[in-house]
């Protein structure tokens, strides 16, 4: 019974983010409750542009085979034909202001498919 305790416990209060830098050193972080746990290299190619859409997902249980369909708003880095997922947010506002915090600091172009 501890044991599922400290499972719960540790799954509830971990997150994983990304930290972009002007210099493109950039890492992934491991959080537990906020606090950064463990950091990694995170290999990325500098972008062309940075994209902000609507997408939709699928979310399958495969006990049930039931689905559930929601959309988030995405931001991704593109560099020609491939890209690399920065965010997905419920909240517009939040992810366009992501997107142009990110486009500022790297002096990249935004594409945002909002407006289509």
């Amino acid at each position: 019974m501890s044991y599922f305790f400290v499972l719960v416990f540790f799954f509830a209060g971990f997150s994983t983010a990304y930290r972009i830098t002007k210099n493109f050193k950039n890492e992934k972080l491991f959080i537990l409750y906020r606090w950064v746990f463990w950091r990694t290299k995170l290999n990325l190619e500098f972008s062309d542009y940075i994209s902000v859409f609507h997408a939709s997902f699928v979310s399958r249980n495969e006990e049930d085979g039931s689905e559930s369909r929601f959309k988030k708003w995405v931001v991704r880095f593109f560099k020609d034909n491939r890209f690399f997922t920065i965010l997905e947010e419920d909240d517009y506002d939040i992810a366009l202001k992501k997107a142009n915090e990110l486009s500022e600091l790297l002096e990249v172009e935004i594409y945002d498919r909002s407006k289509e």
